[in-house]
């Protein structure tokens, strides 16, 4: 797909059923990108099937009702993110990151080993949080293009270490 999330699919006619199907993943080298379920299960959503003899339009549309649209949205601030490292960083090819994220997840929101945890719960629900995702992206590009000293931990406004407090205003 383009940025834009536009596509286009010639199918030579043919009496079987087909139907297009989107992953919220990205094997480039330049967005090495995976939006999966806890089980590793890559996020993806796929039109009704659909006999591909005459010419026709399919519409792919990840709405909330699908069930994915956050895992969609995950992936596109992802996009920004590599973007960023390609863009401002001169001959880096990213590291793969890896964003978990299902609906009712009550596990948090963090980053750890190259993967971004996000928050599913209903009251709240990270997958649409841009800013949260982008600052656990932050901690991906500090420990995978930069280097930290950060000893983790919790931060919740009071007095931390000052290498944590770097560390978070970096990924901010």
């Amino acid at each position: 797909t383009s940025d834009a999330g536009v596509y286009v699919i010639r199918i030579a006619p043919t009496t079987a059923m087909v139907h297009v199907t989107a992953i919220a993943q990205s094997k480039t080298l330049r967005r090495p990108i995976t939006v999966a379920l806890p089980n590793n299960t890559v996020h993806g959503f796929a039109t009704p099937s659909f006999a591909a003899n005459v010419d026709i339009q399919a519409n792919l549309n990840v709405s909330e009702a699908s069930g994915a649209a956050q895992a969609f949205n995950i992936f596109d601030q992802s996009v920004h993110t590599m973007d960023t490292i390609v863009s401002d960083l001169d001959n880096v090819t990213p590291t793969p990151l890896r964003a978990v994220w299902s609906r009712g997840n009550t596990n948090g929101t963090f980053y750890t080993g190259n993967t971004i945890f996000m928050l599913g719960e209903t009251a709240d629900d990270d997958g649409y949080d841009d800013s949260v995702i982008l600052h656990e992206t932050g901690h991906f590009v500090e420990d995978s293009e930069g280097r930290s000293d950060s000893p983790g931990g919790a931060h919740d406004g009071n007095l931390v270490d000052p290498r944590l407090a770097w560390s978070e205003g970096f990924a901010t």
